[in-house]
């Protein structure tokens, strides 16, 4: 199926076993959205996904772009997200703190609000740039390929950890 550059709304849960490719996959209304796959990663690599509602998600995904405005409750213990474009948490909540990488050979824009994450990746393809638009708190900070970039303070509360054995990788204010 292709359906890009449409709207999906959804306003109640979604099993998601392949991307049907809608270009927006927004999780809206009042009660609890549930996103599930046979998969162990819902692969939304090409779709944006906006969070309206209260999400409760049973799987790790990756999208194109994430935009919270409600709640996203993981439902894993080792729940983690991986985004291209970039991630805007500033209107919404992250009930447990995540993973969340940033992949892909486009730069990208990160706004954490007030949440706190588990871990923050940079591992893009080459020399990309991880814009962080606000003030962070991790736990663990690797920009292991392309750029992390800051104009807030970035608050590690464990390890931070900058390159790998191969590629280049950079952190700057």
């Amino acid at each position: 199926m292709d359906a890009s550059g449409s709207q999906l709304d959804i306003y109640g849960s979604a099993a998601i076993n392949d991307n049907a490719g809608f270009g927006t996959y927004n999780f809206t209304g009042a009660g609890d959205a549930n996103l599930t796959s046979k998969s162990e990663v819902v692969d939304l690599q090409d779709s944006d996904v906006y969070v309206d509602a209260s999400m409760k998600a049973h799987n790790d995904f990756c999208a194109n772009y994430v935009k919270l405005y409600g709640s996203l409750t993981p439902m894993l213990s080792d729940f983690d997200i991986s985004v291209v474009q970039g991630a805007d948490f500033s209107e919404g909540t992250v009930d447990d703190p995540i993973g969340l990488q940033f992949v892909g050979s486009l730069n990208s824009d990160f706004k954490p609000g007030s949440n706190s994450f588990k871990s923050v990746v940079v591992d893009k393809d080459g020399n990309e740039v991880v814009d962080f638009m606000g003030q962070l708190q991790v736990e663990l900070l690797k920009v292991l390929n392309g750029r992390a970039k800051t104009s807030a303070d970035v608050q590690i509360t464990g390890e931070l950890q900058v390159g790998k054995s191969s590629g280049g990788a950079g952190f700057w204010k």
